[in-house]
């Protein structure tokens, strides 16, 4: 029964995936920045509508990607050298996979640039990464290594921030460095024909083909494909010039002229025209050519000129008639696509780096400061929201299933309106999510948003293979959640609910309580007494009650527990079902301070631990109210992607 409702699951997220938008590379799947998505929240903050929130090791400002049930990343550890790629489940945050790719020596870079900034990018099959020495790697979707080249090593001044993309079974991607000899300026202030747009065969990692530049400069945006006539282009920007080539053979068709080195942002095109900014060294100006046409150039192509507050790093972005830009500097504009002609130009104040997105008619503008300006798309200048983060952010965010994507340089945040937790945590209710996806330290993060983070007290985390991150009880050995006024706030009842997997017989096995350590006081637990699950309350003190199942919980497999308490009755459920179930009268009176232990409980007045579980848990929940039956049942069948329920001590 437990493997038929992980399958129903299974086909329901797939069923799902069929009407959502995925977020397959940088800046989104053909048209760079626009989503097709609905739904979206268009406020948040740290702790409102934040569906989860998943620590990432190392450092890196690569953008998430996403595809169905799956969120991947790259970083960098190890100050720069171990090079790795994550795998997240969409739902939870979970870390499903963290594989180490390969070892690279960092060379220079920029201060606001990583070891592992290229954007990973994927075809559903396989996830395709580059990282600061310009290797690549490709993984499957379990986490395994199906190639690597590490043919091509890059030098720049500023270290590579291009990203890949992915077209007709080729990986794609500009190589714009500069000399790593005696003369640095070589590639970097003074042209070199050394650059080139690189194509691999992604299913073996192999060159397809290389297209060189002629003579150009450092720059790290990422091409577009232009496809027109029965024919393909990439075009691609350089320093100094904007280019296209034959998507088949990498041979360079046409080369415009914009004179500026080190330039970020990538190339966007619109209605036949493309539109290019950034650089130093230059005429500081947005432009727009006409695509096509054959050999060299000059400027014979171009459009119009935009002299204005053009952006160095955030690229643009087209939403037809429209071109809108954000400045470093926090200077947003609108001008109309096919004439260049200014609508309005807006100070919204902050740093930027981050690319802007478009979804639902409103434009995404993402500050250093993680601070997101939300604005309408359109020819009037109207901010709806200004949400803040409160962490610094440099990478570009990413849309898919009604939720928002946004990397920070600690974490990432899934953000997702209320309505829309359906599906993957119920909704309204939840002030604890302890999923234990840290990489190292003593700090177990509260993914629900509301801040409830705690410490491991002898716990130890442990990798399970294709799966992520679990803690590891016994005795004296558990997670200290402290004490919050939250969890004092139970008017109308609550639910607690793990997935277990017991290593031994025990006594009694606590799996999460509200400590008994003053003398009499208020409690609830849910632990594994004499092999039976069990869920017990306390509401004023003075009335202890429990319920257990009929069945015993096995040792060695993993088993979903939930309790809810509504104020009338308690309920137990095991691996979604209903268990036990008892009356009790009365919301619960916390009169104490006393913390939430995972793995254990703790009396004599906080002198000793006991009734401490022995095995694994995890993906712990607390909700301030009770769940429906219907509810837990999702939340029992929501199996964390990869585990098997067997074979896991």
């Amino acid at each position: 029964m437990k493997r038929l409702i992980q399958l129903l699951t299974v086909i329901l997220v797939s069923m799902n995936s069929l009407h959502a938008e995925n977020w397959p590379q940088f800046r989104g799947p053909t048209h760079p920045g626009r989503s097709a998505e609905t739904g979206l929240p268009l406020n948040w903050s740290a702790t409102n509508n934040v569906l989860w929130i998943t620590p990432i090791p190392g450092e890196s400002w690569s953008s998430p990607i996403v595809w169905n049930d799956r969120v991947f990343l790259t970083t960098a550890t190890d100050s720069g050298q171990t090079c790795r790629v994550l795998s997240l489940d969409v739902n939870s945050g979970k870390i499903l996979w963290d594989q180490v790719v390969f070892q690279q020596s960092p060379r220079r870079k920029e201060s606001r640039n990583t070891y592992a900034t290229p954007t990973p990018a994927t075809d559903g099959e396989r996830v395709y990464a580059c990282f600061g020495d310009g290797s690549f790697a490709a993984l499957n979707f379990a986490g395994d290594i199906v190639w690597t080249n590490r043919d091509y090593n890059f030098y720049g001044q500023h270290g590579l921030a291009s990203s890949p993309i992915l077209y007709r079974g080729q990986l794609i991607m500009a190589r714009d460095g500069s000399s790593d000899g005696a003369d640095k300026k070589l590639g970097w202030q003074v042209p070199w024909d050394q650059s080139r747009v690189l194509a691999l065969d992604a299913r073996t990692g192999k060159k397809r083909w290389q297209g060189k530049r002629g003579l150009s400069r450092i720059a790290h945006g990422v091409p577009a494909i232009w496809e027109h006539d029965g024919k393909a282009e990439v075009v691609s920007e350089a320093g100094d010039v904007v280019q296209g080539f034959d998507a088949q053979t990498g041979e360079r068709l046409w080369s415009d002229e914009v004179i500026g080195e080190g330039k970020v942002p990538s190339t966007v095109l619109g209605d036949g025209l493309v539109f290019t900014a950034g650089g130093w060294s230059g005429r500081d100006s947005i432009k727009a050519f006409r695509l096509g046409g054959q050999g060299d150039l000059k400027e014979t192509q171009l459009v119009w000129e935009q002299k204005k507050n053009m952006p160095r790093v955030p690229s643009l972005l087209y939403l037809k008639p429209y071109l809108f830009a954000i400045t470093d500097g926090g200077v947003a504009s609108c001008m109309k696509a096919d004439t260049g002609e200014l609508i309005w130009q807006e100070r919204v104040g902050g740093n930027f780096s981050a690319s802007p997105l478009v979804a639902e008619g409103r434009i995404y503008f993402l500050g250093d400061d993680g601070e997101t300006t939300v604005i309408e798309a359109g020819p009037e200048f109207k901010v709806l929201a200004k949400n803040a983060l409160g962490e610094k952010c440099q990478a570009s965010p990413a849309i898919s299933q009604k939720r928002i994507f946004i990397r920070t340089a600690g974490n990432l945040f899934c953000l997702a309106v209320a309505a829309e937790r359906a599906g993957a945590l119920p909704a309204g209710g939840l002030i604890g999510s302890w999923s234990f996806n840290e990489t190292s330290g003593e700090q177990v993060v509260d993914g629900s948003g509301a801040g409830h983070h705690g410490q491991l007290r002898g716990a130890v985390r442990r990798a399970i293979e294709n799966f992520g991150k679990v803690i590891d009880c016994h005795r004296d050995a558990l997670v200290e959640i402290p004490h919050a006024a939250l969890f004092d706030q139970l008017p109308v009842g609550l639910t607690v609910a793990a997935w277990v997997n017991r290593r031994a017989d025990a006594k009694w096995n606590t799996v999460i309580s509200r400590e008994v350590k003053d003398g009499t006081s208020e409690y609830f637990g849910l632990a594994v007494v004499g092999n039976k699950a069990l869920f017990s309350v306390d509401p004023d003190g003075a009335h202890y009650q429990n319920t257990k199942s009929e069945e015993n919980v096995p040792v060695g497999e993993w088993v979903h527990l939930a309790g809810t308490y509504d104020n009338l009755e308690f309920k137990l459920y095991v691996n979604g079902r209903l268990a036990g179930a008892s009356a009790c009268t009365g919301p619960f009176r916390f009169q104490d301070r006393n913390p939430i232990l995972i793995g254990g409980n703790s009396n004599n007045e906080g002198r000793s631990w006991v009734d401490c579980f022995y095995g694994l848990i995890d993906e712990v929940r607390l909700f301030d109210r009770a769940l429906t039956a219907k509810e837990v049942a999702e939340l029992g069948s929501q199996t964390p992607a990869g585990i098997s329920t067997t074979n896991r001590l």
